[in-house]
């Protein structure tokens, strides 16, 4: 290694994330006291032997290998040297975040010199950041904690340790450190965590926490050891002669003196004592060009029982959580369960004798039987709570607790249950859960409110439920205890039972729905039937919501549908009964105060004095009454409507839920809920005569569960909401007598609906019937007539004339009044005349050019070419033996080659009248040939040829429609070939036309 060139390098601080070619971040200690810091990668050298020395101004990380001054730990002419350096992270979180910072420790030493500790906080993990606060100041050794540092407060702190040493030694395991002075060893630790992350003030011991002093062992000699070393359970010195102390960290007394020869091996220099980085508990013996390994490979075998001795010694004013911790400590100490168990046991004891029986009591139970039974650790805790005398082993402050309440034994009895649980011991967890279930009834007034409940339902899995529930009906618990325990043990039944029982009003029914809510459904259904009356008459809305959510479960609507009719019939009951009180009350007529003044007077006498049997009585107005206890109607209607709506919504299709919703919805004053329900599931009819929506033999739409004919009858009978009954008869295609309801209670209702009439006659006969609900009105006057002339302009042309409500009109109707409609209609009728006469001009020339055009055709001749071929195959036609066409178009077809084109585009009946004729034809063929002069048969066979000829020759199948509908069809015989192509559409498009003369 190459020294700086100027400095005499004491130490060095390095750090464990440098890599072989990258120190990563470095810290030199000098001679004089300074602190160098910088970065050294590989090829870092300025040619000289050593490496340079800056002016400290740059930052760690710049200017290549040059070491830059950061610090001075002397002041005034003390220069003691730096001795030791080691640095290290830490963490924590600041607002929320993740924070991480450098801590830095530095030991100053010499001959005549100061003994220093110096401590240094950064603001992040840049070494230089510890270096940029103000001078340091000193640090009490009570201050404990470490935090970020704040402008204006010292970044480091230093504590001065008696003596004078001329190498004071710094070692540091994990996060312990020692330093070797003149008279002790000082010992600590680094607090690593961030403990005060946030908040201003520099904490007083500069991050050093747990520190002590441990004066050096007495033997003949040297007292002062010449090298220390530091593991994680012991503090080993080395001294000149060779030997080796071992003093545990736990008793900080020896544990093992060893001693290596060094009388053989010449050095001037001191054996010195070395650490392995990578195990903490390997220490070596550096002596000359020796090496010597000097610890235990089980240096931690008798720690736990160390800690274990410290932990019985109390804490200051009684810390539980100071003993609790150097328990947990010893235990984790521990290298088997023999010795865990030990320390469990001891804590316990330690904790029973010191008054903390409860918290004895849960490590009591996780004690091996073998250290604490069960029968005499149970008895231990139950005794005083009996009044027993004496109890051994127990304290008086433990006696004084355990016998105020059974708490320990309870604690004690529970975790013993969740160990027999874990263990699948269900004898064990019958035991003990009947022996805790009779703790917690008979001390229940000593135990929190709902403590036997949560226990009940915290461990209902754990219990057997027949002995658990023998014993609550022995003690008289109540009944919700009862309720959510069999909850909790899955026994729905009893459960629901017993929260209805024990509470008769809305709260019991309250707590039966939330076990029923918590249960899996395929068990809480059928419970969901048998209670739904009792739950709907005692808390209708909350029920009607459960009844609800559960329905996505798979809750039948159907089979709750009873109890909905029952509950409906209660509250018509209690409705009608309220109407009833009411009548009653004011039976004898008039207010309230007259009816209070009536009962007045009937017992005080005219000189206003009282009778001799008078007595006091109290006269409230009807509005004071007391009401029938039992649910609100409007509100168990309105829960009931909530629910049925909230199921069809869902996709119920019962036609019972549809029938009984619209029930409820009749029942109401207010007719909106009904007719928005019905404009939802009622398709009006539009066509005259055809069948409402759904009827059977209708394929557009699946039938509606909503029955109209129920409906229509429910409506009609309520003798209102006739708007409904309006939209039903239209549901059914009953148009016409819609309208006639809609006269009664909205004409203009009435028009729209024949106005919506598609059918011409059925029109005319609706806007008659406006006409004459119009002409009827008794309180019209002279309004009539306005009215009627109103139907007639409104309904539209060509559907009524005046003449046609001329019969309604009064008799005492003035000409005058509508003598515009009937010079309208005159006109139009003159004019309709005109037009009459002018079709009957144009039939006339029609007829005309008709006849003349037979007449001709009577006399057309057509000549063929003596070389005139068939069209479709190419034939000679005069030369063939069977009857040939000839077209307009000029082509030429023979009558089979023809039949056989025109045939395919026949549809199915016309091809069996075409077979149908030729099987005629035959038939008079061979008749023609027995009697050639029978007229009849001629005649019969001319007018089947003539019949054949208009199925096969009415056009031509090259020119006409034949032609133009079979343009998507493939050619005949077409294949790869192009020539074979060609040649079809020279033969339909290209070959000459063999047909009429020119």
């Amino acid at each position: 290694a190459r020294g700086i060139r100027g400095v005499n390098v004491t130490a060095v601080g390095w750090d464990d994330q440098g890599t072989e070619g990258d120190s990563g971040q470095l810290l030199v200690g000098s001679a004089t006291g300074d602190i160098y810091g910088g970065r050294l990668r590989s090829g870092d050298d300025d040619g000289e032997g050593g490496i340079g020395v800056g002016t400290g101004g740059e930052r760690m990380g710049e200017g290549g290998g040059a070491l830059k001054l950061w610090h001075s730990c002397n002041t005034g002419e003390d220069r003691a040297s730096v001795t030791g350096l080691h640095f290290g992270r830490v963490t924590g979180f600041v607002d929320g975040g993740p924070v991480e910072r450098v801590f830095i420790l530095a030991v100053t030493s010499g001959l005549n010199k100061r003994t220093r500790l110096h401590s240094f906080r950064g603001s992040n993990t840049n070494l230089r950041s510890a270096f940029d606060g103000p001078s340091p100041s000193p640090s009490p050794s009570s201050a404990k904690g470490l935090s970020s540092p704040s402008p204006g407060e010292p970044s480091s702190t230093f504590i001065e340790l008696p003596g004078s040493i001329d190498r004071a030694d710094l070692v540091v395991c994990g996060r312990s450190f020692i330093v070797r002075t003149e008279s002790f060893l000082y010992y600590g630790e680094m607090d690593r965590t961030l403990a005060n992350s946030g908040t201003t003030g520099a904490t007083s011991s500069g991050g050093i926490v747990d520190t002590g002093i441990l004066p050096y062992p007495e033997r003949t000699g040297k007292m002062l050891p010449c090298s220390v070393a530091l593991t994680p359970y012991h503090f080993v010195l080395l001294y000149d002669d060779g030997e080796i102390t071992f003093v545990s960290r736990v008793s900080m007394g020896i544990v093992q003196v060893d001693s290596i020869e060094t009388s053989d091996i010449p050095s001037s220099a001191s054996p010195e004592l070395l650490l392995d980085p990578q195990r903490l508990d390997a220490v070596w013996v550096r002596h000359g060009q020796s090496l010597y390994h000097v610890s235990s490979p089980n240096e931690n075998r008798d720690v736990w029982r160390l800690t274990l001795e410290s932990s019985l010694q109390p804490s200051p004013a009684g810390d539980v959580k100071a003993d609790d911790a150097l328990f947990e400590s010893a235990q984790n100490l521990c290298s088997n369960a023999a010795q865990r168990s030990v320390v469990g046991l001891v804590r316990a004891e330690v904790h029973l004798a010191r008054g903390r029986a409860s918290l004895a009591a849960k490590h009591l139970a996780r004690a091996p039987p073998a250290l604490a039974p069960f029968a005499r650790t149970a008895l231990r805790l139950y005794l005083p709570s009996l009044g027993a005398g004496s109890v051994p082993d127990l304290s008086p402050a433990a006696k004084a607790e355990v016998s105020s309440s059974p708490a320990p034994l309870v604690a004690y009895l529970t975790d013993r249950l969740t160990r027999a649980a874990v263990a699948g011991d269900t004898v064990q967890t019958a035991m003990l859960g009947a022996f805790l279930t009779e703790l917690h009834l008979a001390n229940r007034q000593d135990l929190r409110p709902g403590q036997l409940t949560s226990f009940l339902s915290a461990n209902a899995g754990h219990l057997d439920a027949n002995t658990t529930l023998r014993i609550l009906a022995s003690h008289d618990a109540e009944a919700m205890e009862c309720a959510m325990y069999a909850a909790n043990s899955g026994d729905i039944g009893p459960a629901v039972h017993a929260a209805l029982c024990g509470d008769l009003g809305k709260n019991g029914a309250l707590a039966a729905l939330q076990i029923l809510n918590d249960a899996p459904i395929d068990k809480a259904e059928p419970f969901y039937y048998r209670h739904a009356s009792t739950l709907l008459r005692r808390a209708p809305v909350e029920a009607s919501d459960s009844f609800l959510i559960r329905h996505m479960d798979g809750l039948e609507p159907t089979k709750l549908l009873p109890a909905f009719l029952n509950f409906g019939r209660i509250c018509d009951a209690k409705k009608v009964q309220q109407e009833q009180r009411q009548s009653r009350s004011f039976a004898s007529g008039g207010s309230p105060e007259t009816v209070r003044s009536k009962l007045i007077e009937s017992v005080i006498r005219p000189n206003g004095t009282f009778e001799d049997d008078a007595v006091e009585v109290k006269i409230e107005s009807a509005e004071q009454l007391p009401t029938p206890a039992g649910p609100d109607p409007q509100e168990a209607t309105a829960a009931t409507i909530s629910y049925l709506e909230g199921v069809i919504v869902a996709g119920c299709s019962s036609t019972a839920i549809y029938n009984y919703l619209v029930t409820l919805y009749a029942s109401m004053e207010d007719e909106e809920p009904l007719l928005s329900f019905l404009s939802e599931h009622v398709v009006p009819v539009r066509t005259a005569g055809a069948p409402p929506p759904g009827a059977a033999g209708l394929d557009e739409d699946p039938p509606s569960p909503l029955d109209l004919s129920y409906t229509l009858r429910t409506v009609l009978k309520t003798g209102r909401h006739f708007r409904s009954a309006v939209k039903l008869y239209m549901g059914f295609g009953l148009r016409q007598q819609a309208v006639e309801l809609a006269l009664k209670v909205d004409p203009t209702l009435a028009r729209e609906l024949a106005h919506e009439s598609t059918d011409q006659d059925e029109k005319r006969r609706l806007w008659l019937m406006i006409a004459k609900s119009m002409a009827a009105d008794e309180y019209g006057g002279k309004e009539v007539v306005a009215k009627v002339v109103s139907v007639i302009k409104d309904c539209g042309n060509d559907i009524l004339t005046i003449e046609d409500v001329l019969p309604f009109l009064p008799d005492f109707a003035s000409i005058d009044e509508f003598k515009d409609e009937i010079c309208e209609a005159l006109s139009k009728y003159s004019t309709k005349i005109s037009e009459y006469k002018q079709e009957m001009q144009e039939c006339d020339h029609t007829c005309e050019e008709l006849r003349n055009e037979i007449n001709r055709l009577e006399t057309y001749q057509s000549e063929v070419r003596a070389d005139a071929r068939c069209a479709l195959t190419g034939k000679a036609v005069l030369g063939a033996d069977e009857p040939f066409y000839v077209f307009p178009s000029g082509y030429v077809a023979l009558a089979g080659p023809l039949k056989k084109e025109v045939l395919p585009y026949l549809n199915e009946s016309q091809r069996d009248r075409v077979h149908q004729i030729e099987r005629d034809l035959s038939v008079l063929q061979r008749k023609r040939a027995v009697d050639p002069s029978s007229h009849e048969t001629l005649s019969q066979w001319e007018d089947l040829q003539s019949e054949l000829d208009g199925f096969i020759a009415a056009e031509c199948p090259l020119t006409g429609h034949i032609m133009v509908n079979s343009i998507d069809r493939e050619f005949e015989g077409a294949g790869d070939d192009e020539l074979d192509v060609r040649r079809l559409f020279e033969t339909i498009y290209t070959r000459p036309r063999h047909g009429l003369a020119r």
